[in-house]
């Protein structure tokens, strides 16, 4: 045989896969896409429902973050005092695996205790440029917001806190992102395998952590430019590209719109 011979048997045995692929998808792939349509659409209604009251909620934070930087007295206030404060490293390595080297980092985390004027004490986790402020002894400034901590003002510099009604939408919203992409792949997509199927879904679920996050943040806050707002947007815009091309690397543009 040839080999111009064998290079067209080849390329009758690879069509001829794809053939048998697109009759099974056929066969029963479409009920099955049917369901995932139907499923995802399920996850984004369930999403928005869950997501109207710590809508209204985080909004209602806005309007007194707003109202307390414009000129104060929105926020209940307590004066503590810095009773302790610790770090610690976490150390992960990723990598490694056949040939490729392994890679290690580690991340530093701060907190710091504070005691109440009743006497008991409170923990929260703080952003280093608090932490290096922060001394045993030096009294603190709370903002509550419905009872909870919202941010922590230490030598006239101020950290702000997400509230649970805010964490709470950030995870509906994520919801809403992740059942959106199941019902597109219903509509639009293909059957072959599950495991190509949770990768796909794992990579989504992966891409809409960054929007659902900076929404969140967004409705909580307002567009408030900053040094720090700046660096979030890169890192997650970069995290979400990441995610995207592993998903684009699994598609087929030949079967996209079968």
């Amino acid at each position: 045989m040839s080999s111009r011979e064998r290079f067209l048997a080849g390329a009758g045995m690879r069509d001829s896969r794809i053939i048998r692929s697109i009759l099974v998808e056929q066969r029963w792939g479409s009920r099955f896409r049917g369901l995932l349509a139907l499923a995802g659409l399920a996850v984004v209604v369930i999403g928005l429902i869950g997501a109207v009251f710590p809508a209204q909620e985080t909004l209602r934070f806005q309007q007194a973050v707003r109202c307390e930087r414009g000129g104060g007295g929105c926020l209940d206030r307590e004066i503590v005092t810095i009773s302790d404060r610790r770090t610690w490293e976490v150390t992960s390595t990723s990598g490694g695996g056949g040939d490729s080297p392994s890679s290690t980092t580690t991340d530093t985390y701060y907190e710091i205790t504070w005691r109440r004027a009743d006497g008991s004490h409170e923990s929260e986790d703080v952003e280093s440029f608090i932490f290096d402020l922060a001394h045993e002894g030096q009294p603190a400034t709370l903002r509550r917001w419905h009872g909870e901590v919202v941010a922590v003002e230490v030598a006239s510099r101020t950290e702000w806190f997400l509230p649970n009604s805010a964490g709470l939408l950030g995870l509906e919203l994520w919801v809403v992102f992740f059942g959106g992409g199941i019902l597109l792949w219903g509509l639009y997509g293909w059957w072959d395998g599950f495991f190509f199927l949770a990768y796909r879904a794992g990579c989504w679920a992966m891409a809409g952590i960054a929007p659902a996050a900076g929404l969140t943040h967004i409705l909580a806050y307002g567009v408030d430019i900053s040094i720090g707002l700046v660096g979030a947007t890169i890192i997650g815009l970069v995290f979400t590209a990441i995610s995207l091309f592993m998903l684009g690397t699994t598609l087929d543009r030949r079967r996209l719109w079968l």
